[in-house]
């Protein structure tokens, strides 16, 4: 049988999405939806979560996670 789970690591990544659509996402976005723009705080704040650097090697400031396999 398959375990579905999720790793640590996986679990981390999702808690600190979701962190970051609650703080950033959520408030704004009818505004800017409506608008037709981007939020300009979405990309910061996913660097700062450090959700941006997955495949980058931990030795230069990414994640280093290759892939979520076991």
């Amino acid at each position: 049988m398959i375990d579905f789970s999720l790793t640590e690591n996986q679990i981390a990544v999702r808690d600190m999405a979701r962190d970051v659509a609650a703080k950033v996402i959520k408030p704004k976005i009818q505004e800017y939806d409506r608008a037709q723009k981007a939020n300009p705080e979405l990309l910061p704040a996913m660097a700062k979560a450090n959700l941006l650097g997955f495949c980058i090697p931990e030795q230069y400031g990414g994640l280093g996670i290759r892939s979520f396999k076991r």
